[in-house]
């Protein structure tokens, strides 16, 4: 066959394959759909356990609860689409890949296989052919049409709405057709449907935290905050260890009356100590330090990021830890931070302007292990926090090192009106950027310069912008060839 033979024929089947894809079943066969999961059976229990072990974050446990099903079931489809979405976390779809397509070799007509060879393709016509195919060969099984109407919902929402419901309706109202079909129905901005599905599912023990979550969500977007408060709480205490809730949750700490609902979320975090570990794990943590240390608990906030050693040593982290060190006067645990986080090989490279304002702070005689600070040395340690910029944490020193060497108070305040002094303009600049995002406008530079010029004039009695030289170019017509 020449080329372009070859050519016409390939974009013929691909134009068959995409008109197959898009055609959608009309409907759903009669007669009750089989291999609904979740049931009593011990099976569908430990498969259920194993779905719930890796929500919180235990996938060993996970692991030996599917091994026990599948020895006893090997075909069981919820414990396979557990195994399968296990497998893809740890980086191993290419396994799962290999697998199904063993399967399929083996027996092209086996729908099951079908259904999982579905879940792992990356394009949408992949999927949806494997479906497709399930659904021709099982059609009474939900596990095809389920995985058909996840797949439409992006291209065809409407239709992957109104399979949903029939799906719904069809399985009594089964809490795993709702969770999906509850999402659809939200992104459609259905938000009072929305509600009453997850109103049923908040009523199912099997998915209660899902459904007091996805409640608080719609009456948030109903604009009804005080059933939707409640609804938070419920599901924070069913699903601590889910990423939902403690988005939902930080949310709420940004949203009106900050102190009382900051007060409720640390009240909720407090009642039990399980609940503590699980709302506090990987992100969570760095934002309940926060909640502390703006309900004056430094000492607990600073115990929290500390119980936690592996956690990232992101920037945020960094400077939280740094300043409950210093705000405690913790000279020694803060030295020690210091040196275990800033690169000396960075910051003592040749061509770093800073190289001696960073080895001073570094290499100076504070922290474990280094005589006792006297006043001389404290006025020291105050101005190399200055000058490195860490601002915050030379004001808590100063005011540390002034309960403790009264006798340099004269040079302590000097170096920490300076600080504050920095602080006030810093926080001016920052104003000004945020006023500029509050309205979604750039604010022009000659504006933005006359601005911070007001304010060092005000803050420090003079100007510290001074004239800054700008490049200004004139065009005529269109720039062709800007090299």
């Amino acid at each position: 066959m020449h080329g372009a033979m070859r050519s016409a024929a390939h974009w013929l089947l691909v134009l068959f394959v995409a008109a197959a894809c898009s055609s959608s079943p009309v409907r759903l066969p009669a007669g009750p759909l089989r291999e609904l999961p979740w049931g009593d059976n011990p099976t569908d229990q430990a498969a259920l356990a194993a779905r719930q072990a890796v929500e919180r974050g235990d996938p060993n446990t996970a692991q030996a609860l599917l091994q026990q099903v599948l020895a006893e079931a090997p075909r069981h489809v919820d414990a396979l689409r557990v195994r399968q979405d296990l497998y893809r976390s740890r980086g191993r779809t290419g396994v799962l890949l290999a697998e199904a397509e063993t399967a399929l070799a083996k027996d092209p007509n086996d729908a099951l296989a079908h259904y999982l060879a579905g879940r792992l393709r990356g394009t949408t016509s992949e999927r949806l052919q494997h479906f497709q195919r399930g659904i021709d060969l099982a059609p009474h099984s939900l596990w095809p049409w389920f995985g058909y109407a996840h797949t439409v919902r992006e291209q065809q929402p409407d239709h992957s709405r109104e399979l949903y419901a029939a799906l719904y309706e069809r399985t009594a109202q089964h809490p795993l057709v709702g969770i999906s079909y509850a999402d659809v129905v939200m992104r459609a901005k259905q938000f009072e449907a929305a509600l009453q599905i997850y109103t049923q599912l908040r009523d199912d023990p099997r998915t209660a935290g899902l459904g007091a979550l996805g409640m608080a969500k719609a009456l948030l977007a109903l604009d009804r905050q005080a059933e939707a408060w409640p609804a938070t709480l419920e599901a924070a205490r069913l699903r601590p260890f889910d990423p939902g809730v403690q988005a939902l949750l930080e949310a709420w700490a940004d949203a009106g009356s900050v102190a009382t609902r900051e007060r409720g979320i640390l009240d909720l975090w407090r009642e039990a100590a399980s609940r503590q570990e699980a709302l506090a794990g990987g992100s969570g943590r760095l934002f309940f330090a926060g909640l502390l240390v703006r309900q004056g608990q430094l000492a607990a906030a600073l115990q929290l990021l500390e119980e936690a050693p592996d956690l990232p040593r992101q920037p945020a982290l960094r400077r939280l830890q740094r300043r409950l060190l210093s705000a405690l006067g913790d000279l020694d645990g803060f030295c020690a931070v210091l040196r275990a986080d800033v690169p000396r090989e960075l910051v003592a490279a040749p061509d770093n302007e800073l190289q001696e304002r960073w080895l001073r702070l570094l290499d100076g005689p504070w922290g474990a292990g280094q005589p006792a600070v006297t006043g001389a040395t404290a006025v020291q340690f105050v101005t190399a926090l200055r000058d490195v910029g860490w601002l915050v944490e030379a004001e808590s020193f100063a005011a540390t090192m002034l309960r403790r060497e009264p006798t340099v108070a004269g040079q302590l305040v000097a170096v920490r009106d300076e600080v504050r002094q920095q602080l006030a303009f810093e926080g001016e600049l920052r104003r000004f950027l945020d006023s500029g995002e509050r309205t979604d406008q750039v604010l022009p530079l000659a504006e933005l310069l006359a601005g911070l010029r007001r304010a060092g004039e005000r803050i420090f009695g003079r100007d510290v912008v001074g004239e800054q030289p700008l490049l200004q170019l004139s065009f005529v017509g269109e720039l062709v060839e800007p090299f």
